[in-house]
């Protein structure tokens, strides 16, 4: 699992936005109604299906809890071929999918210990190299550096854990891919490009007029399934890192805005950008 952790910039001396109470926005709804009512991309016997349930999460309605929200799996059973089917995920409703999930465990965070519970079930132990490791999925198998307790350290952090504000999808700090894929995990690119982002926002936050100023603050990577939950989930857990830095990303609750990119980089597996900020 990749991990990748920048600090962008030290001055949180600024105000930020008070809390929403409403962060499933129009937005989210109308890119969800648009996308899954377009036939061309979705077969028709399953439009309504998928346009329910999607809007039933944006609704904060309750959903069942082996449907894993909007992911590889959820997918496969409306189309009865898991390798296929994750071919057709379009990537703007996993991005929606991926923020309702940090959302959730930013607001309520204890509702996210039943889940890491049921993921705590999946652990193996490699006999030979005596190593635990977690099957999210039949193409990706998660090294665990710290195994079973670390899942337990994750729900002692939750039951302890006050919620915070809800983020808001913003696109202006969006960090891009490497133009190779194979550097998708590239520090040196990576710092690159989250550098020119910097000069970017610094040169609008310049210019006359605007309404908001954005400020990219920090950023993270997880490489992981086709599937928003599992995602999250280990970036809770945040296993390999001894300091839970991607953990801490997830629950500042001095961030209210959020950008998420992803790209694939080999079957069923994504590599998620996730960079932190302010808008005032």
């Amino acid at each position: 699992m990749g991990i990748c952790t920048y600090n962008t910039s030290k001055d949180n001396n600024c105000q930020y936005i008070q809390n929403e109470n409403d962060f499933y926005d129009n937005q989210i709804k109308e890119i969800i109604s648009n996308k899954v009512n377009n036939e061309n991309n979705y077969k028709k016997n399953n439009n309504n299906n998928i346009k329910n349930k999607l809007l039933n999460i944006c609704n904060n309605e309750s959903i069942n809890d082996n449907e894993i929200f909007f992911s590889s799996s959820f997918l496969a059973k409306t189309n009865n071929n898991f390798v296929e089917r994750i071919y057709y995920i379009d990537k703007e409703l996993l991005i929606m999918s991926l923020l309702i999930e940090i959302n959730k465990v930013r607001t309520e965070p204890s509702m996210y210990i039943p889940i890491i519970e049921k993921y705590m079930s999946y652990i193996k132990k490699e006999s030979k190299k005596k190593f635990d490791f977690i099957q999210i999925s039949p193409f990706n198998a998660i090294v665990l550096k710290n195994g079973k307790k670390s899942f337990e350290n994750a729900i002692d952090f939750l039951n302890n854990q006050n919620s915070v504000n809800p983020l808001k999808l913003e696109q202006k700090i969006q960090i891009n891919f490497p133009i190779k894929i194979k550097d998708y995990c590239n520090n040196d690119e990576i710092e690159k490009i989250i550098k020119n982002k910097l000069d970017e926002l610094k040169n609008y936050n310049l210019k006359k007029n605007i309404k908001n100023k954005y400020y990219l603050e920090n950023f993270h990577f997880d490489v992981n399934t086709v599937n928003a939950q599992a995602s999250i989930l280990m970036q809770i857990i945040d296993d390999n890192q001894d300091d839970y830095l991607r953990r801490k990303n997830l629950f500042n609750q001095n961030f209210n805005i959020i950008g998420i990119n992803l790209q694939y980089v080999s079957k069923d597996i994504l590599c998620y950008y996730f960079s932190f900020g302010n808008v005032i």
